[in-house]
């Protein structure tokens, strides 16, 4: 099934620009690793500021409409540190370990109930534009086309929750007009076929503001003189978190996308998401990012996404280690790359346009890149290894898994880490002619998703590193 790119254009830019530079919010440090957002006035810290930027930013979560503050929770009558976003509510609950301190609450199940108390007719669910479907016997609901190309690239289960509803038409309380909904635990999607030329027909409903208006009827909490301690990043336990960034790309037309690591962390990795007729030129470790240039070679507007995946709480180091061949024309090259010091731990590549990638991963005891040349003059191909020195009792093993692709065919695989390790990079490797839209992390794993465009089957391999943190 082709994976939808549903993109938040012009948002998650933004958004990423805040992890490092802070420049467009003009983040003023109230203290360590904290910023305040002119637009609300309310300031992000610690644990949550860490939460936001690495699961989805402003297009998941929206900008902060409050500061901390202590509230109860309506489901377990329990007080937690608690701030609202325009799209959602962080809670932090101490009594649980890493990395489930902060979640979100369920605020697409108190929407749905405050507003449906007898529940929605809906004897004929309407039909979602876009293919595939996934029932959820859980709660005896479906999620279907755009919806669930949304569901499951922007964070699923943890993000979303399950569907509360199927679809169903709804006049909207912010601007009157109706779109096609469906409820979730923790969200609500809304289709908006206005936004086609963005790439971002699929919006969250801002259930955030909704409810914060419900609960505390606008203005600023009234804080009590003991609030709980909120969240830190103050302990040194090592961790490896990932950062997206995403971009809209027009036809016709070149851009890059860089996921930006926070302070005091190290990049061991990364990849990208994009459309079917994205070619990705680039993707590769910068400073503290991971940035992935591509090219649209289409006339219609489509999505590119970074993925980079992130070690906070080490005195180790990274290094980039690279390996060029230039290649002919009509024929296929290889850059191979080893670690002289540390462990592998992911890798990248950059291309010339025009070169066909069909390998980008690991072999023997490093990096391997492999491509064939479709243009009439020579071009430079390039591969990168991520080599992680300095951290001691570290483990890291490849877990590999493999799909056929029949001729003209469009499938993926992923390849999981075993539990107690966790995904730090990935790569793929194939026959020639499958165009690689897809190579990054899906969960605990790695996902490699690719178009055959010739007409006999072909093999994908997909690899993941995962990496066993003492």
């Amino acid at each position: 099934m082709q994976e939808q790119r549903l993109r938040w254009a012009g948002l998650l830019i933004i958004s990423m620009m805040l992890v490092g530079t802070l420049g467009w919010a003009q983040g003023t440090a109230a203290q360590e690793n904290s910023v305040t957002f002119p637009q609300t006035g309310k300031t992000l810290r610690g644990g949550f500021l860490s939460y936001w930027q690495t699961h989805g930013g402003l297009a998941q979560q929206g900008y902060p409409i409050t500061d901390e503050f202590p509230e109860q929770n309506l489901t377990n009558g329990q007080t937690y540190t608690t701030q609202y976003f325009e799209r959602s509510r962080f809670e932090f609950h101490p009594e649980n370990q890493d990395p489930n301190r902060v979640l979100l609450g369920l605020l697409g199940k108190e929407s749905y109930q405050a507003r449906y108390a007898n529940g929605v007719v809906n004897p004929s669910p309407p039909v979602v534009p876009g293919g595939g479907s996934l029932a959820f016997p859980q709660t005896g609901h479906s999620v279907t086309g755009l919806f669930l190309s949304y569901w499951q690239t922007r964070g699923g289960l943890a993000q979303q929750g399950y569907p509360i509803t199927d679809a169903f038409f709804e006049v909207s309380q912010t601007n009157g007009n109706t779109y096609l909904t469906q409820y979730f635990e923790r969200a609500r999607f809304e289709y908006h076929p206005e936004q086609a030329s963005t790439g971002s027909r699929v919006l969250l409903g801002l259930l955030g503001n909704e409810a914060y208006q419900r609960r505390r009827g606008g203005g600023n909490p009234t804080l009590t003189a003991t609030p709980q301690p909120g969240p830190t990043n103050t302990a040194t336990t090592q961790r490896i978190t990932q950062v997206t960034a995403q971009g809209s790309i027009g036809g016709g037309s070149t851009r890059s996308v860089s996921a930006v690591c926070p302070g005091n962390s190290l990049v061991l990795g990364g990849g990208w998401d994009a459309g079917g007729i994205v070619e990705i030129y680039a993707s590769l470790k910068q400073e503290n990012s991971w940035r992935v240039s591509a090219r649209n070679i289409g006339s219609g507007g489509d999505q590119v996404t970074a993925y980079a995946y992130c070690l906070s709480g080490t005195s180790g180091s990274v290094s980039q280690e690279e390996a060029g061949s230039n290649v002919a024309s009509g024929a296929t090259g290889r850059a191979f790359v080893g670690c002289g010091n540390g462990v592998l731990t992911g890798g990248g590549f950059s291309k010339d346009l025009g070169i066909n990638v069909n390998q980008a991963g690991p072999a023997r005891d490093g990096w391997l890149v492999s491509g064939r040349n479709n243009q009439s003059g020579s071009l430079k191909l390039t591969g990168y290894a991520i080599c992680l020195s300095g951290v001691a009792n570290l483990n890291v093993n490849l877990v590999d898994e493999q799909i056929s692709i029949g001729g003209r065919g469009n499938s993926g695989t992923t390849a999981r880490c075993p539990d107690g390790s966790s995904i730090s990079g990935g790569g793929f490797d194939t026959d020639l002619g499958v165009n690689i839209y897809a190579s990054r992390g899906e969960g605990n794993g790695w996902r490699t998703a690719g178009v055959n465009t010739t007409s006999g089957s072909v093999e994908l391999n997909t690899h993941a590193f995962c990496v066993k943190l003492p």
